[in-house]
């Protein structure tokens, strides 16, 4: 992703040996200077069964992340008064939900007091959606 003025551009490529293919571009007249983007990306498997590595080179400021093939996706919907966090049990695997208010480091996680159980095939945690701020979740490894 390149920024020129209001005009941000996207590029992919598939391996190192090939040219950055332009895949679109778009204006936001509307942004401040500076701006936080994040970069989603799903881990894949390789024909031959093989889980794929994404490398993300000349950012800026960056942070390191850590990788963990197989971890669970979390998803987040309501539930009338509930947040509910659903995520698929990992076999030998437990996890705690974390929570911060904010993406900006030093990042301050804490476990939510939310019991998780399994429900329908799948693990949820419930917490009250009155007078919840903006939060972000994610699961971490015990």
């Amino acid at each position: 992703m390149t920024r020129e003025g209001d005009l941000i551009t996207c590029f992919w490529r598939k391996t190192d040996d090939q040219d950055w293919a332009d895949i679109g571009s778009r204006s936001f007249p509307t942004w401040p200077a500076a701006v936080f983007i994040g970069s989603n990306t799903n881990a894949d498997v390789d024909a031959a069964g093989s889980t794929l590595a994404v490398s993300y080179r000349n950012f800026g400021d960056t942070m390191d992340a850590v990788f963990t093939p197989n971890s669970p996706l979390l998803n987040i919907a309501t539930d009338g008064t509930e947040i509910v966090l659903r995520w698929a049990p990992q076999a030998g695997a437990a996890f705690t939900v974390e929570a911060t208010d904010s993406l900006q480091p030093p990042f301050t996680w804490q476990a939510i007091n939310a019991a998780a159980t399994e429900v329908n095939g799948m693990m949820e945690a419930r917490l009250p959606l009155a007078g919840a701020t903006k939060l972000y979740y994610r699961l971490r490894s015990l």
